[in-house]
This record gives structure tokens, sequence and C-alpha cells, in this order.
């Protein structure tokens, strides 16, 4: 075992302990957010990168924490990567392990994704793997949110 993983098992466990602090409040809203990415991988293996991603997340008045599961293709390259995503308003990050399949080769890593927006979603990731170089990613998901838990939103102006 190296030294990254005692480290990203503490983060993980850091992550749930705050999302079953917030799962206790009441005023929440659960939402499924389907949706594709299209971006550019920077690097000997880069190219463009197209996918889809699928989240569940939980807003709250202080914020939102969620899980997503994403599988993307660049290149020689096919990704799957589950993770944990949190933020406040418009900004977010996602982190959390990674696979990737490479000239019939596996292997494994984790990536950091901040993000901004609503429906459209500008990022930036930074894909580390233990074999592969790391790469970096820019593009933009968009998502189309589904709620199906909590007080709908009221319309704007009444």
């Amino acid at each position: 075992m190296d030294l990254m993983t005692p480290r990203i098992l503490f983060f993980l466990c850091l992550l749930l302990a705050i999302a079953r602090s917030e799962s206790i409040s009441q005023d929440h809203r659960t939402f499924i957010n389907p949706g594709v990415k299209l971006g550019y991988r920077f690097g000997e293996n880069g190219g463009l990168a197209a996918g889809f991603e699928i989240s569940a997340t939980r807003w709250t008045p202080s914020g939102y924490l969620g899980l997503l599961l994403s599988v993307d293709h660049s290149g020689k390259t096919l990704r799957t990567h589950l993770g944990f995503e949190g933020g406040r308003g418009l900004l977010g990050l996602a982190i959390g392990p990674t696979i990737a399949f490479r000239d019939k080769t596996l292997d494994y890593g984790f990536n950091v994704t901040p993000y901004a927006g609503f429906v459209i979603i500008p990022y930036y990731n930074f894909m580390f793997l233990r074999s592969f170089p790391s790469e970096h990613e820019v593009g933009s998901f968009i998502k189309f949110p589904i709620q199906v838990s909590g007080e709908r939103f009221r319309s704007f102006g009444g």
C-alpha cells in the first residue's frame, strides 16, 4: 500500500461524515442529474473526450453533496469514474477513484474535477493514474437536473 491510499481513505471517510450530518437536515432537495460531457484531454494520449455522467445530489441551505458515475472515451483511453461531489451555489468539486483501459492495459488512480455552473457546467479535470502519465482535461457537462424529493422551487417573482 502506497502513502496516498491512507490519505484518500481518510478524505472519503470525512466526506461520508459530512454527508451524514447534512442528511439530518429537514430543509433539503434531492436531484438525479443525467448528462453528457464533451472536452479535450491534453498530453500524449489526448484528444477529444466524450461521455456521459449521472449523479445524485442532496441540496441544503448550506450547499450540496452527492455521488456520481461517469464513463468517457478519448483516443485510446476508456475511463470509468466513481466519485463524491460537493459544493455551494454554482461552484463544486468532484473527487474519487478512476479505472482506465488503454491498449489492453488496466490502470487505476483518481480524478479531481473543479467545476462551475448549472445545466451547462464548464470543468477542469486532473486524472492521476499509477502507470499512465497524468492527464489534464477541460470541457463542459450538459446536465438535466430532475428533482425527486423535497420542496419544489418557487417560480421567480412569486
